[in-house]
């Protein structure tokens, strides 16, 4: 290994000494939590959608983003004419998961928007292993 190399990933750990311990990257966990669907689809000027399946246009973000991640839901879903989806991540230490949940599904009630929100645990193996919440 080169010198350079060593010094990167010293550097690395030195600025994230915990980031093994923060378990999974959230592109593994949407790989698994996609599976079955289309992934990573580009919607020209809009982004890229996570997940694509037969009735959703879905963003895959960690709990606390669940703002961004509506946002991105309603982008992904005007693009493509499908109900919009957000899949919130949970990790292990996440005590406001359950809040964060419940307030995007009333942000789209609100707004009258039929949209589906998933609270996933960070180990979920699929998207079927998550709670499933409607909106309407």
């Amino acid at each position: 290994m080169s010198f350079l190399c060593a010094f990167a990933i010293a550097h690395t750990l030195w600025l994230c000494p915990d980031a093994a311990a923060r378990g999974p990257r959230e592109a593994e966990v949407q790989a698994r939590l996609c599976a079955g669907m289309d992934q990573e689809v580009r919607l020209g000027a809009m982004g890229r959608a996570d997940c694509i399946s037969s009735t959703h246009a879905i963003e895959i973000d960690w709990s606390e983003k669940w703002r961004e991640g509506i946002g991105q839901a309603l982008s992904y879903a005007t693009r493509t004419g499908l109900r919009p989806g957000l899949v919130l991540v949970c990790r292990s230490n996440d005590s406001g998961c359950l809040a964060h949940s419940l307030a995007a599904r009333e942000v789209f009630s609100t707004q009258h928007i039929g949209a589906t929100i998933w609270e996933c645990d960070i180990d979920a193996a699929a998207l079927s292993d998550c709670l499933r919440r409607e909106s309407y």
